[in-house]
């Protein structure tokens, strides 16, 4: 039925481009992604492995060095495989068993046995893994990154986004009333240590830190190893504590990044600490009871008033 329509384009030189009309289960290359209106993933799914299994096929023609194998996985194939995942409509079996098959083929250039068992492809290198990327994680990242960059944003992704909503919604007979939540392992969450805590870098931009006063204010936040608001104050709730606004770096139980400040970003840093805590502490009244466990090394002292 299609055939009896055309759709085309006129040219500038006076002749006219005809775009042929194909049905909807037809994959086609756009932009670099094969997709099809229905979203069919049988043939996106095949020009994925048949990109794998080419970089596997140029590794037996010229091996390279182990780690200069991973360097070429890491920096030039992991990106070349993600391009377009998000838009790819397929299970995540479907998806694992077949990029499983150009793991199987890459791992004895990777330096491992193809018959190790397969959990221990995409396990992490601190647990013993190879650490390879697992395809279904990293398809479900980049469809919350869509969702998050585009989703009520009033883009022409977003607007589809909304309307294929809608229609699910129409289609199933159901209202809108659905909650989710996405909630990380508390061993991830840098949560407050004492009642009406607050994070630092919040309370430097909300008293109008910006660009690079930020980026000092990080820096030295950094070097001496804190984080908010607790961190910088004695068991009072209200005292500076004198070591963060000493040359010495911090200690934690945590993992910061090394910093090197000078002397100037030192000197930003003690200024701004010791204006904007006198200024905040009144309005939070006084940092509270201890609800998490500090990471910071302290000295506890006992005193009939509960202060030191």
């Amino acid at each position: 039925e299609l055939n009896q329509f055309t759709i085309a384009i006129p040219q500038s030189d006076g002749t006219t481009a005809v775009i042929p009309l194909e049905e909807n289960d037809v994959t086609k290359k756009t932009l670099g992604v094969w997709s099809n209106p229905l979203n069919k993933p049988t043939v996106p799914l095949v020009k994925l492995k048949e990109k794998g299994l080419d970089w596997v096929d140029k590794l037996r023609v010229r091996p390279l060095e182990r780690k200069l194998t991973w360097l070429s996985l890491t920096s030039q194939q992991y990106p070349k495989l993600f391009y377009g995942l998000s838009s790819l409509y397929a299970s995540p079996d479907e998806l694992e068993q077949v990029m499983g098959s150009v793991y199987f083929n890459a791992l004895p250039f990777l330096g491992y046995n193809r018959n190790i068992n397969k959990a221990y492809r995409t396990l992490p290198t601190d647990f013993q893994g190879i650490g390879l990327k697992h395809w279904s994680i990293e398809k479900l990242g980049k469809d919350t990154a869509v969702l998050l960059r585009h989703w009520q944003s009033g883009s022409a992704l977003g607007v589809a986004l909304e309307f294929v909503y809608e229609a699910f919604l129409m289609e199933v007979g159901l209202d809108d009333r659905y909650e989710l939540s996405v909630t990380f392992n508390c061993r991830y969450n840098l949560g407050p240590i004492r009642r009406g805590d607050m994070a630092l870098m919040e309370l430097f931009a909300r008293f109008g830190y910006r660009s690079d006063s930020m980026e000092i204010l990080n820096r030295c936040r950094r070097f001496h190893c804190v984080h908010s608001l607790a961190d910088i104050l004695r068991a009072d709730g209200k005292t500076i504590d004198p070591v963060v606004t000493s040359s010495q770096p911090g200690l934690s139980s945590r993992l910061f990044s090394w910093e090197q400040p000078t002397q100037a970003d030192l000197r930003f840093w003690c200024t701004t600490i010791k204006s904007v805590v006198p200024r905040t502490i009144p309005a939070l009244t006084t940092i509270g009871n201890y609800i998490a466990t500090p990471h910071r090394p302290y000295k506890w002292l006992a005193s009939q008033d509960k202060l030191q």
